[in-house]
């Protein structure tokens, strides 16, 4: 009988098959009065690093960037993926640093003399290019309002309405 239930255990723990899941998690906070978009971003560092290898066509590794290192390899990927449109145009990303270790980095960028309406569209690709299973997810806060949205291949924008 013993024989039996560790046979049936094996089968099926062997028929499920591993699935990767990859995710990454913005935080964004528009500030009215000071004008400004706060934004960090929970990014595993194995896929940050993959994709920051691939745009620049160089090989990086997060352990060996210095802050302004981490402003040179950083900032000009997630300016082209992370989109934010205010009434004057695209939110313009400046950087404010980072933290890394193996597992995860961290990124904080920031907009300035940013205006927005209650109407805020916003496109976030991060890791596209690398997973098609990727999904971004983001916590905006507004007014005293918070709103998620989650961004995939198959919608990589949308637009909130506060």
């Amino acid at each position: 009988m013993r024989a039996w239930f560790l046979l049936v255990v094996v089968l099926l723990c062997s028929s499920f098959n591993a699935h990767e899941f990859y995710v990454s998690v913005f935080e964004i906070e528009l500030h009215t009065s000071k004008k400004t978009v706060e934004l960090g971003a929970k990014l595993f560092t194995d896929d940050l690093e993959r994709a920051l290898s691939e745009f620049h066509d160089t090989p990086i590794r997060m352990d060996t960037l210095s802050l302004k290192q981490g402003a040179k390899w950083l900032l000009p990927y997630l300016q082209e993926h992370i989109l934010m449109q205010q009434e004057a145009g695209w939110a313009t990303w400046q950087w404010v640093g980072f933290e890394s270790d193996p597992d995860v980095t961290y990124v904080y960028l920031e907009a300035k003399n940013s205006v927005f309406k209650n109407s805020i569209p916003l496109q976030i690709t991060v890791f596209f290019d690398q997973y098609a299973s990727q999904v971004n997810i983001a916590h905006i806060k507004h007014n005293g309002k918070e709103k998620s949205a989650m961004f995939s291949m198959r919608q990589p924008k949308t637009v909130l309405t506060f």
